[in-house]
Parts: C-alpha cells; structure tokens; sequence
C-alpha cells in the first residue's frame, strides 16, 4: 500500500511539472462585425514563439553583410592609391576587423615585390577607420590594421627597419559621405613614403 500511494504521488508531481512546463498563451479575439459587448470570446490555445538561436543572423545584421560586400567588391575594382607611393596600392578591410582579407592578400605581394625591387627609402603604413565608434576604438582598431600589413609585407620578405606605422583611426577619412561604400573606402592601411 505504501508502494502505491508513493507511485500515485511521483505521477501526480510528474504530471504537475510537465503541465507546468508546456504553457500556452492564451489568445482571446472577437467575432468580427459584432459589439464587444455580445460578440462571445473565443479562446485559442497559442504555443509560445521559439527563442532565436544564437548562430541566426537578424535580417538588419544580414542586409548589412550583404552591403558590406557589394562594397568591398566595388572598392577593390575602382580604389586607387591616395597620394601614396606610386606601384603601391592600398589594402582594404572588413567592417571593425583587421585580419589581411583575401583580395587584400594579392595586393601586399604586389606592393612587397616592388618594394624589395626598390629598396630606397621607407615606408609609413597609416592605419584609418570609418566614421562609426569612439575615436579611441578606432586609433587601437587602425593600429592593428597597420600592424597586419606591416607582419605581412616583413614575411614577404620586406626588410622590417624599412616600415613603420601610425594609426589616425576615423580622424583623416578619405570619403566624407555617410554611407557604406564610403566606410570600405576609409577602413584601409595607406602607403606613404617616409
């Protein structure tokens, strides 16, 4: 008897956390064309909405992705030197990153190639951002960027004692406008000569 009613009280517990657990939101609407005062209530049982995962992109993040790469497409076609040193071009960089990109990869091999062909000389690397963060972020951000292009050009085989490098974060912008084709442009390390 003891047995029994210890396994009538674990289903009855059991039966109360998983009632408990499935809760459904309970919806009330109105018959259309009737006043709410003689319109019955109808009410529909609505399971809850799941919880997005962490891994899915919301469709603003995803549009962004998506411009930003349109972007980086055109500026990689049309991007020319900016008062820089001629047969070196400037290399580009994703939205607050400063990993060397794959389009930017063929770019440093060039500039490494003519650089060890012409060995007069040192080069300044400017690192700069687009207009978006605090100024600070930006100067630490353009920085590593500098940093990246530099390692790469020295294991290309660039003598190291030739380059140096500066950040001037968003505080020199190439492209003033307020759009993202005109952050791509400004989110760039920049050759000069020294």
């Amino acid at each position: 008897m003891k047995r029994s009613f210890f396994t009538i009280t674990v289903i009855i517990l059991m039966s109360g956390m998983i009632a408990a657990g499935c809760s459904k939101k309970v919806v009330k609407s109105e018959v259309a064309g009737e006043s709410s005062e003689a319109a019955p209530k109808v009410e529909a049982a609505m399971p809850e909405p799941a919880k997005p995962e962490t891994h899915e992109i919301s469709p603003k993040k995803e549009e962004s992705i998506k411009s930003e790469e349109i972007s980086r497409a055109e500026t990689t076609k049309k991007a020319e030197p900016v008062v820089g040193i001629k047969g070196v071009e400037d290399i580009f960089f994703d939205y607050d990153r400063a990993y060397i990109r794959d389009d930017a990869k063929s770019v440093l091999e060039a500039n490494a190639s003519y650089l060890k062909a012409n060995k007069n000389g040192r080069i300044l690397i400017e690192g700069h951002c687009d207009e978006r963060g605090t100024s600070e972020y930006n100067i630490a951000l353009g920085e590593r960027r500098a940093q990246a292009a530099q390692k790469y050009l020295v294991d290309l085989g660039v003598d190291q004692s030739r380059i140096s490098t500066i950040s001037y974060g968003k505080e020199k912008p190439f492209c003033e406008e307020h759009n993202e084709q005109c952050w791509q442009e400004n989110r760039r390390a920049h050759f000069v000569e020294k």
